[in-house]
């Protein structure tokens, strides 16, 4: 069973070591309306909350990812590949956006193997959303970046203690079924009597 586990963890670290260390560089940003005509507070953080999930559909978009690679912010190009789907998948697998309930936040995270280019993404992303971002939602808003981006001082993914965590699982699961396996096996061979 030991050595079950001990496979398991060695799987989960050599899965670990053989995917592209990523930092990530996160930004949060306040969304707040202009003349929204209703004194109502929750009615204006209900409509401030929907905008932020639709600015973090928006980010997500290639049209957006063109944008962001066409900024004044120097985002290398040639990280993304020429093919569109590629590229879609790419960028919707290094951006991560929230919107906290109940508040007109909005944090975007950035995931890249290199710790600068993540922060400029995060810059050129907030950037453009404080410039633009009235355009994606169409109403009267204004954007506000609150939390400059930060970058992660460690690799975000691949999460080593979550990888061993759940290779020590599944190695302690495979070595028990091995164990009553071979428990059950040798029961059967045994001469009744």
């Amino acid at each position: 069973m030991t050595l079950c586990i001990f496979f398991g963890i060695a799987l989960a670290l050599g899965g670990s070591f053989a995917r592209p260390w990523e930092y990530t560089s996160s930004v949060r940003l306040l969304i707040v309306q202009k003349n929204t005509g209703t004194s109502d507070a929750y009615a204006v953080l209900k409509s401030a909350e929907s905008i932020s999930d639709n600015l973090s559909q928006v980010v997500r978009t290639s049209s957006f990812l063109d944008k962001v690679l066409d900024a004044a912010y120097g985002v290398d190009k040639n990280f993304f590949p020429r093919k569109e789907y590629d590229r879609r998948k790419k960028w919707n697998r290094m951006i991560e956006t929230q919107g906290s309930r109940g508040t007109g936040f909005l944090k975007i995270t950035v995931y890249h193997p290199d710790k600068r280019e993540a922060h400029t993404i995060a810059r050129a992303v907030s950037s453009i959303l404080i410039k633009e971002g009235w355009q994606y939602v169409g109403t009267a808003m204004e954007m506000k970046l609150v939390d400059r981006p930060l970058e992660s001082r460690f690799p975000a993914r691949p999460n080593i203690f979550v990888n061993i965590f759940f290779g020590f699982f599944f190695g302690a699961c495979a070595g028990a079924l091995y164990v009553m396996g071979r428990q059950r096996m040798l029961q059967k061979m045994a001469p009744h009597g």
